[in-house]
């Protein structure tokens, strides 16, 4: 892609655009300042910029991924909407990330990086709705939030501080286990949360050291269940995400999902490791798709694996299928066998054909 160049003539600057991020250029000195990119400024991500301009006093940017027109603050990187489409009522989406069905409520349930908080979307019409966040209910925030799980209309998070519980009635959250509450062995930060189907027991997953863990939902203590010192079989490695079936986990880690037995933590293939055809495993998150299936995504793609075979299958990837894409974060498939994710770029959901790949924009 060609760069993208404003002239701020007065000052004596040239701000340099390309893909997601704005370098300032000091004609005077030749110095270069980072303006924004996904880690600085404000406000909407930045995804693809195809058009950059000053206007005397402010960046003026389109962005072809978003399908809008930002102004950016030169001295802060921070962005806003000038013009964008917006579909669905309630507060807008900049960042969402994980996303769950609560089958209580019949709504997609989202976290939302930079609003931190948890957001509600319905999936006719798109509206949004603010359940738990810095305005709505008490308790800790969330930090560096991973993964989120629906169980009885409680939000389960896991983040770099442990599990917490988000009443989805009235907002308020309380930490389940952490550092300094429930005991046990000591973790990193958690990457995944699964509960059965009655909340009484949890299951979390350490990404950085290789474990999965047991979790008293009321005491908030912690066993191992599964590593590679407990249990048999291959080892955890790099663990993704987990789902709760019958006696079994299902945990996702790269290029294979396990089987883990929910008693001994005895881990074997399912996919993976010489088990199953098709194309090679990838992706971060997965859901159930109906009896003996499971979709795996990543950022640009969607796979289906039967859990019977091990075979794999793409759905999405490598230019399948129409409609916005740019860096999906989350997958869920709720009780009518129809595939959403979150795209932290777009800040949007969108509704997936889970066999065409077909996607549109649900709620942005």
């Amino acid at each position: 892609m060609a760069f993208l160049a404003a002239h701020d003539a007065v000052g004596g600057h040239v701000y340099m655009g390309a893909w997601n991020r704005v370098v300032d250029v000091d004609l005077a000195t030749g110095n270069r300042t980072l303006v924004c990119d996904a880690t600085t400024g404000t406000g909407p991500l930045v995804a693809t910029l195809q058009a950059l301009s000053w206007d005397g006093s402010r960046l003026l940017a389109v962005d072809d991924r978003l399908d809008a027109a930002l102004a950016i603050d030169p001295a802060t990187g921070n962005r806003t909407y000038v013009s964008s489409y917006s579909l669905g009522s309630g507060p807008e989406l900049l960042q969402p990330s994980t996303t769950a069905w609560d089958g209580d409520g019949q709504r997609i349930v989202v976290f939302d990086q930079i609003h931190a908080a948890v957001i509600g979307i319905a999936p006719e019409g798109g509206a949004r709705a603010l359940l738990s966040g810095p305005t709505v209910g008490s308790g800790p925030e969330p930090v560096g939030v991973e993964d989120l799980v629906v169980v009885d209309g409680v939000a389960l998070i896991a983040g770099y501080d442990g599990l917490i519980e988000v009443d989805l009635q009235t907002g308020d959250r309380q930490v389940v286990t952490s550092s300094s509450v429930g005991t046990g062995p000591v973790f990193v930060a958690f990457s995944a949360v699964v509960a059965d189907p009655n909340g009484q027991q949890l299951w979390a997953l350490d990404r950085d050291d290789p474990r999965l863990y047991a979790v008293d939902p009321d005491s908030g203590n912690r066993s191992i269940l599964s590593d590679n010192a407990t249990g048999t079989g291959p080892q955890i490695g790099v663990g993704l995400d987990l789902l709760f079936e019958g006696d079994r986990l299902i945990l996702l880690k790269a290029q294979a999902l396990l089987s883990v037995d929910r008693v001994n933590g005895d881990r074997s293939y399912l996919s993976g490791g010489n088990v199953g055809d098709g194309p090679m495993l990838q992706g971060n998150w997965m859901s159930h798709a109906g009896p003996g299936r499971v979709l795996v995504g990543g950022p640009g793609s969607v796979m289906a694996v039967d859990l019977a075979t091990g075979a794999r299958s793409d759905i999405c990837g490598g230019g399948t299928g129409a409609g916005p894409m740019a860096w999906m974060e989350g997958l869920v498939v709720d009780d009518q066998d129809r595939v959403w994710a979150a795209d932290s770029e777009l800040g949007a959901l969108l509704a997936i054909d889970g066999v065409t790949c077909e996607r549109v924009i649900v709620s942005k």
